[in-house]
């Protein structure tokens, strides 16, 4: 059974982009990502289709409908936030976030 990830990322591409980056990482790795709600879809789709003109390679993010929600565990909640030196924030999230950067894809 896959690994079923729940992405809330919301609001400008500046946003979205980067909740993009890490879907596709984690969908390369078997995982099932999923957007909530339908405004999350519609700005996912934008955005998805505004982020595949900044790279190299297709974005190949699947956006699925959510069937079922299963809250995350409490440390789980605004992990990077939180936890921005644990090592797979340092070696999966902040590089993509600073290529992000470099794109000018989101800011500060």
């Amino acid at each position: 059974m896959p690994v079923r990830i729940l992405i809330a990322a919301g609001g400008t591409v500046g946003h979205v982009a980067p909740a993009l980056a890490v879907a596709d990482e984690l969908r390369a790795r078997g995982a099932e990502v999923s957007f909530a709600g339908t405004p999350q879809r519609i700005e996912a789709e934008r955005s998805k289709g505004v982020a595949g003109k900044m790279f190299r390679s297709p974005v190949v993010t699947e956006i699925v409908a959510l069937t079922k929600f299963y809250p995350a565990e409490d440390y789980h909640q605004d992990f990077f936030r939180k936890n921005p030196r644990q090592p797979y924030c340092q070696a999966v999230i902040v590089p993509k976030l600073l290529k992000l950067k470099k794109t000018g894809a989101v800011g500060e």
